[in-house]
Parts: C-alpha cells; structure tokens; sequence
C-alpha cells in the first residue's frame, strides 16, 4: 500500500509539473527559438514563457505561475514574484518585448491548444 501511495503521488505530481510546464512555455504567439535565432536573453526568458493568475494561484503552484519572472530572477522566493510582476510588465512595455498573460489557466489551456492544433493542421496535406 505504501509503495503504491508514493507511485500514485509521483504520477500526479508529475502529470500536474508536466501540464504546468507546457501550458507555460507552447501557447499562442509563443516565440520559437532555433539556431538561427538571435535574441537577447532577457527577452528570450519573455517571449519564450507565459505569466498565468496571480498570488492566489502562485500559492497552489510554488509560484511557478509566474514562468516569466521564475526565468528571469530564478533565485528570488516566489513569494516575492506578484511584486515583481508589474516592474517586469512595465519594462518589457518599454523595450518593445512582448509579455504574455492569461488571467486564468483556462484561457491559458485553451491558447495552448489552439497552438497544437494549429501546428499540427499546418503540415497536413489535403487529399484531393
């Protein structure tokens, strides 16, 4: 029983850690990165992630809600991320960045599959 306890904890927290992770880094308007690209890292670390909710939501996920910030001040306690957001909004406003938010992981969920969908339609040859 205990042995299953664990497996079934891992799984869901790894699904959970997993669905997080992607909704935050594959939505629409995301910026692909390649070799090719050259970009600076400050704004790499913000077109490249998402911000979704707020403190509330940032308690239930460790503040990794706050992707743009947890890449750009990966040191800082994610206590301190609501206060950092608006700074960091403010900023990337004035150097032309862009700064992706979703105010509910519901908008967030649907931007990322709306991004699959298309990606995945826009190799798919139709048959005559």
């Amino acid at each position: 029983l205990t042995v299953a306890s664990i497996l079934a904890s891992h799984a869901v927290g790894g699904i959970y850690l997993g669905v997080n992770f992607l909704i935050s880094h594959v939505f629409d308007g995301v910026q692909s990165l390649n070799d090719e690209t050259r970009m600076d890292w400050a704004k790499a670390q913000c077109e490249t992630s998402s911000t979704v909710g707020g403190a509330w939501l940032g308690c239930f996920h460790g503040g990794l809600n706050y992707q743009i910030e947890h890449h750009l001040f990966p040191r800082i306690c994610h206590v301190h991320y609501p206060t950092v957001q608006p700074i960091v909004q403010q900023w990337c406003k004035e150097n032309g960045i862009t700064y992706t938010y979703f105010p509910t992981i519901w908008h967030n969920l649907y931007s990322t599959i709306t991004y699959l969908y298309r990606r995945g339609r826009s190799g798919v040859k139709k048959v005559a």
